[in-house]
């Protein structure tokens, strides 16, 4: 009510001068402008809960509670679908881009390999994926496309149809014909025109064998048995000179449901779906594959087109979902940390215990720092000290603490050393070779010793 009253809830001369619904729509053209597209999100503090509302509107006229709705809510709804509004989120926002890419281009066959937009050929990509699980008989389910966003596809002409390979096929497939007449052998990669096609057919036929990926029905049965029958070879020749053992170590390939089986054996033999992504031992391979679904999965949700994961589709996420897949890992990598923290703090007890032996074995707590092992632990721990008082970036030693500390302390730790000048090893002072000090004339051989009455001279020990 407040807001037709044209009540200002905004702070600040603009929203004070001019009515709050003019306001509001001057806002979208700003949002507009600097974003190229209308999808306020919830995260928005001044526009997010207003967008929010919209939204809500327009939910109630899908559901068919239009005639509900007030005149100036109707208006409302209207004003904004004229600005091009996404009620619809993100899925408005590629609708609109595809409707520019209409305009430019005369049709919606977005090609895969779109470099203007590539997030748009992902997204195209998706929405036939999705359109084949519903089924022409619509007895399908798709959690991504409703009745409301299936309309607006049809509004626009989107071709749910995959786009048919423009190459002339058969005519490529006479010159193979005649070169193969007059070579008795296929053309080679590099022949211009007929070498890229050679290739291309390749490539389909591996996705076909793999049943990976959307282009796996583009070699049709019929051309691979015309290519089959004119002794075509779908695998390249390998290249003189090719090691027979270098071919040997990379092994056979395995496919992705093969990877997918590995994983269920996996999961039955562990109990859980956690499998290792950094490990070095005969899981390595497995523990990659998962690592790169998880990758995969996660770009798959963003609708981006990564180059990296170009055969992932929901028909894999669905198969990875009905075998139980962990698409999520990081709370394993949190109980990881946890359990390192936790070796770390123990490795620590083991030797402060070491320490402790050591010092009542010579009777004293300065611990060579130049010997190995536990006199470099004594000297990281004094400086570690040193940066939790405050005198050296901490950071350098994030697990030191106060309950360390107290330990040391309580243990009888020499956090401070630099009064025992003069390298000792093993609780035995070794003395420098004496040299003259010509300017008073006495040797330095015959001065006291380096220790002071506050740290007596060390006992000479062996064990």
């Amino acid at each position: 009510m407040l807001e037709e009253l044209r009540f200002s809830f905004v702070p600040g001369e603009e929203a004070a001068t001019t009515p709050i619904w003019d306001w509001r729509l001057e806002q979208c053209r700003r949002f507009k402008a600097e974003h190229g597209h209308l999808n306020i999100g919830k995260k928005d503090k001044v526009m997010g809960p207003w967008a929010l509302r919209m939204r809500g509107l327009y939910q109630r006229k899908v559901e068919g509670e239009w005639e509900l709705l007030t005149i100036e809510e109707k208006a409302k709804l209207q004003t904004l679908e004229a600005l091009n509004f996404a009620f619809d989120g993100s899925f408005d926002v590629f609708l609109r881009k595809l409707a520019e890419f209409k305009k430019s281009n005369g049709h919606c066959r977005v090609p895969s390999t779109y470099r203007a937009d590539p997030p748009l050929a992902s997204w195209v990509e998706r929405i036939r994926v999705e359109n084949s699980r519903i089924g022409a008989a619509g007895v399908g389910t798709s959690t991504l496309l409703s009745r409301d966003r299936l309309r607006k596809l049809r509004d626009v002409g989107f071709h749910f149809e995959r786009m048919q390979t423009i190459v002339p096929w058969e005519e490529h497939f006479q010159k193979l014909v005649v070169y193969r007449e007059e070579h008795g052998k296929d053309p080679p990669l590099s022949q211009k025109g007929l070498g890229g096609w050679v290739r291309r057919q390749r490539v389909l036929y591996s996705y076909k064998q793999r049943a990976e990926g959307p282009r796996k029905h583009l070699l049709t049965d019929d051309r691979e048995e015309k290519l089959r029958n004119v002794g075509f070879s779908f695998f390249a020749e390998k290249k003189p000179g090719t090691s027979p053992t270098a071919t040997k170590k990379k092994g056979p390939h395995t496919t992705w449901d093969e990877r997918l089986a590995e994983f269920v054996r996996w999961k039955e033999r562990h109990g859980h779906p956690y499998v290792p992504t950094s490990a070095s031992d005969e899981d390595k391979s497995l523990g990659l594959w998962v690592a790169a679904q998880r990758g995969a999965h996660k770009a798959f949700q963003r609708a981006e087109n990564d180059s990296r994961y170009p055969s992932f589709n929901a028909e894999k996420v669905q198969k990875l979902t009905d075998a139980g897949f962990a698409f999520d890992g990081s709370h394993q990598s949190e109980e990881r940390k946890a359990a390192t923290e936790a070796a770390a703090l123990l490795k620590w007890e083991e030797r402060l215990a070491e320490f402790v032996q050591w010092k009542e074995r010579h009777g004293h707590p300065y611990v060579p720092t130049n010997a190995r092992g536990l006199g470099y632990w004594v000297g990281a721990q004094r400086k570690a000290y040193k940066a939790h008082k405050g005198a050296e970036k901490k950071s350098r030693f994030p697990s030191f603490n106060a309950e360390k500390a107290l330990k040391l302390e309580n243990a009888g730790f020499a956090f401070d050393a630099s009064h025992m000048r003069g390298p000792v090893f093993d609780g035995l002072l070794v003395q420098k070779k004496p040299k003259e000090d010509k300017s008073v004339g006495e040797d330095v051989a015959t001065r006291a010793p380096w220790h002071t009455p506050e740290s007596p001279p060390l006992e000479s020990t062996s064990d």
